[in-house]
């Protein structure tokens, strides 16, 4: 055995932990194994986790040890050597070996865990592993206290994409986690509308200038504008990029890097100067210390506590980080789990383990029955003083998922060790696949990212409950690429995909009728899919197999309309004067007339309207408007472009148009849109369903389940409460029709309410749903809507409020007559007229079959099974009329 000295302050905190128990009484002594590189490259990185086991050691040590036992730290080298590592766990797990231990706390490459993993499976012994790592294993002989792929990369990714770019540079090590990592990361960064453009690695430990400058030098070439460098490098390979990245004059403005092994300890040695401003990916900052205390929210105590201690015992300026308190939560696990199971026997221990919680620097932690601790997911941006910044904090801790998703082997899978006879370390789960479908690249992503950032929240919150009937439910992600041609391929490509277990699209189609046309020749078992469609709506059509969840203009506009007619008369006025201003389809259409005579209607006057498409036809627009009413009056802003209503708003404060006398009632702006209208929203009034300053119970769900997933700064909006209501919907009415056929659901969307972020909400016969109508203002801070105005019942959609004329299309918008067409055994399908009809074509309701008639089944692919009156055989014999 060999005792190795880890930094200068070892041998002075086993004499202070020797001091401290001095005193205490033990039965006995029992041993445990702490296997971490000491010398060689991963030193920089593994000498201070040990420091943190021996302090976790020495406070139960404190506390009188464990079942009356002293616990003794047997320290190893694994010297950065993976055939080392294979050799020390040998000595540690083999019974026969002198080193035995009862548990053993060590690795931090999975390169070292991987070689000695078939060592603690073999000798069926017990590893506590504290680092983050690239996931795609679940072993019973290993405890996995770093995080899962999905605790760390993947939410770094999912905050890349979202707010520092779509071009990525990878970079790591040469070995296991990083080119596992990166398989995932090229995955999700590719289904999620980004663009992997460079992967290089070095070998662990290489810092030769020529091979660092390199890739130094492919980065530049690759993005020369700029883009994200996504760092999986390990040990003091570090150094050197980042002094050659650095030299070369990039900076995290323009070419951001995310590192995921990057901590305080490492900051220290690189140099600040080389990493401000630049990111990194973790569950626990030492920078929490100081973090506020929030009622229900996170207690920075135990993290004050955990760095006031190490300090105490390695010095006042020695810094902690997220492996080491990986590796302390480790050593409280066991110990937890040894008192539990009143034995150091590892059997028992092993399964006392499973259940563990503790309150941990980063806030409760839980080991999971896949031998993975949820965790909390932070990510910090580097100070000028060398600490972590916060740009992003999980609300709450996030389950651990080592199958990965992204990796279509592995996706679908879990673990679970608390049956290792049916389930154990890699299972197939019981599984049903949605489509998401949206636009993530080109000039529409900015608008639909959001619907599937809902959609996908919507789903893990929906998963982490049980899924949906007992399954898991997969989504597919397809990029419509801002174009509607691609969308309907890729729709026709689902709808016809043999063998496949989709069940529903959601996104969204270029119109209701080319997406029935895209589904007509579906083949999947669960009938035509449902699309889900978030949208806003100005209306004029529907779809048998489109759920409209969005909101549509009748619900958005015409209360607004009432509110400022009804404010013009109460402040006096005979009536109020309006402008509408909206995008070229409504005069096109003709709907601006309609507009005008619903205006009127209410003994109001319409001074102009106007259809900018360019920023100077919005000056344009404003000049008019002035003119058109000199005294002041109301502006409806239904434009959908936002670059136009910008410059629209813009034009208006140029011209001196005071909101007083000009205020304006934006239809299709979101919080999301405030920084780039800033001020120019001041005592505007926005018209939506949802505003996230709305105090309703289940507002607050989603508004927690979002934050969840997206960080604690993320910002919710009518557009995404759309989304999530579109998947909480359909899985409420998939669980009410304990079925995924596409028909038996949508008749439970008509048949039941729903609680929606909103309010109380049902879907109409139409297949639009019921929508609350509110008005909102900006805020004092100016970073979101309060309510001004609103009712909680929810206002009926009114597909053609807009078209009129299109009154036979608004007569077939009735799907909910096919309620009426289910016919029962002695009848058959008529038509308006009393017909009896052989088919589905014109059917309205069921009639009782006529004497020489017989009622028989009648079903097709997509429709619900009813019945026809069919003429009876010739020599047939029939005693009632209509019997089948």
């Amino acid at each position: 055995m060999t005792t190795w000295s880890v930094g200068p302050f070892l041998p002075l905190v086993l004499q202070q932990l020797s001091a401290l128990v001095g005193a205490l009484t033990y039965t006995g002594e029992t041993k445990v194994g702490i296997l971490h590189s000491l010398t060689g490259t991963m030193a920089i990185s593994e000498q201070t986790v040990v420091n943190a086991e021996l302090m976790a050691i020495g406070e139960i040590n404190e506390a009188g040890g464990l079942l009356g036992q002293k616990i003794v730290p047997v320290i190893e080298d694994g010297e950065s050597d993976w055939d080392v590592f294979a050799v020390k766990a040998e000595e540690f797990t083999n019974p026969s070996s002198s080193n035995y231990v009862k548990a053993v706390f060590g690795c931090w490459t999975s390169a070292s865990r991987k070689s000695v993993l078939p060592v603690f499976e073999r000798n069926d012994h017990m590893l506590f592993y504290p680092v983050q790592y690239e996931g795609q294993e679940c072993s019973k002989n290993i405890f996995y206290t770093g995080a899962a792929p999905n605790q760390q990369i993947e939410p770094a990714v999912d905050w890349l994409l979202r707010y520092k770019g779509k071009q990525f540079f990878l970079v790591g090590s040469d070995y296991v986690f990083p080119r596992t990592a990166n398989e995932i990361i090229r995955g999700q960064v590719a289904a999620l509308g980004g663009t992997v453009v460079g992967e290089m690695y070095l070998p662990l430990g290489e810092s030769r200038n020529s091979t660092v400058g390199a890739i130094v030098d492919e980065i530049q070439r690759t993005l020369p504008s700029g883009g994200v460098i996504f760092n999986t490098l390990n040990g003091d390979s570090n150094v050197k990029f980042f002094h050659m990245f650095y030299d070369a004059g990039l900076r995290a403005d323009t070419h951001p890097t995310m590192s995921v092994s990057i901590t305080e300890t490492e900051i220290s040695v690189i140099g600040v100067k080389y990493l401000v401003d630049h990111y990194a990916s973790w569950n626990y900052f030492m920078s929490t210390k100081d973090a506020p205390k929030c009622d229900g929210g996170f207690d920075p105590s135990e993290s004050k506590k955990f760095v006031e201690k190490y300090q105490l015992l390695y010095g006042e300026n020695s810094l902690v980080n997220d492996p080491m308190e990986a590796a302390y939560i480790a050593v409280k696990l066991w110990a937890q789990a040894v008192s539990l199971a009143g034995t150091f026997d590892l059997e028992p221990v092993r399964k006392a383990v499973v259940g563990q919680a503790f309150a941990a620097p980063e806030g409760e932690v839980v080991m999971q029955s896949n031998h993975h601790i949820s965790k909390f997911v932070r990510i910090g941006a580097v100070a000028e003083n060398g600490d972590f910044q916060m740009v992003y904090e999980s609300t709450r801790s996030v389950y651990p998922e080592p199958w990965n998703f992204w990796v279509q082997a592995t996706n679908g899978h879990a673990c679970d060790w608390t049956d290792p006879v049916n389930l154990g370390g890699f299972y197939k789960q019981d599984t049903v696949e949605v489509a998401l479908v949206h636009s993530l690249t080109g000039p529409r992503a900015s608008l639909e990212k959001p619907y599937l950032e809902a959609e996908m929240a919507a789903i893990k919150a929906l998963n982490r409950d049980g899924g949906v009937l007992g399954k898991v439910i997969i989504p597919r992600v397809f990029d419509g690429q801002s174009d509607d041609t691609t969308t309907l391929a890729v729709i026709r490509q689902i709808a016809e995909a043999a063998n496949s277990s989709t069940v529903a699209i959601f996104g969204s189609a270029p119109s209701d009728a080319e997406y029935e046309a895209a589904i007509e020749s579906s083949v999947l078992a669960s009938g035509l899919p449902l699309l889900m469609d978030p949208r806003r709506s100005f209306g004029g059509e529907c779809g048998e197999h489109v759920v409209h969840t969005g909101g549509l203009v009748n619900q958005q506009l015409w209360p607004a309309l009432q509110y400022f007619s009804q404010r013009a008369r109460a402040g006096g006025k005979q009536s109020m004067t309006f402008y509408a201003v909206g995008p070229a389809e409504l005069e096109s259409s003709g709907a601006f007339d309609v507009l005008r005579q619903q205006i009127v209607s209410l003994g109001d006057i319409v001074a102009g309207v106007s259809a900018p498409t360019t920023s100077s036809e919005a000056a344009t627009a404003a000049a008019n408007m002035k003119a058109a009413m000199p005294d002041g009056g109301t502006v409806l802003n239904l434009l959908t472009d936002t670059a136009v209503s910008l410059a629209l708003i813009q034009e208006m404060q140029e011209l001196k148009m005071p909101t007083g006398a000009f205020p304006v009632v934006f239809t299709d702006v979101a919080e999301s849109d405030i920084p780039a209208f800033g001020d120019l929203l001041a005592n505007q009034y926005i018209s939506s369903a949802y505003f996230s300053s709305l105090e309703l119970s289940q507002s607050t769900i989603f508004k927690d389940i979002m934050q969840e997933f997206y960080g604690s700064a993320y910002q919710v909006t009518d557009r995404m409460e759309a989304a999530y209501v579109s998947m909480r919907l359909w899985a409420e009415a998939v669980r009410a029709a304990d079925t995924f056929s596409s028909t038996s659901v949508l008749h439970k969307m008509w048949s039941m309410s729903f609680q929606a972020p909103t309010g109380l909400v049902q879907l109409a016969g139409s297949n639009y749903l019921s929508k609350q109508s509110r008005l909102g203002t900006l805020n004092a801070q100016g970073t979101g809507f309060r309510v001004t105005s609103g009712d909680p019942e929810a206002v009926l959609p009114e597909p053609f409020w807009l078209y009129p004329d299109l009154g036979s299309a608004e007569q077939t918008c009735d799907f909910m007559k096919s309620l009426r067409t289910i016919c029962p055994s002695g009848k058959g399908l008529v038509n308006n007229n009393g017909t009896f009809l052989l088919s589905w074509a014109g059917a309205a309701d069921c009639d009782w079959c006529k004497p020489g008639s017989h009622s028989t089944a009648f079903e097709i692919q997509g429709r619900p099974a009813t019945r026809i009156c069919a003429a009876c055989g010739e020599g047939s014999k029939q005693v009632i009329p209509g019997q089948d």
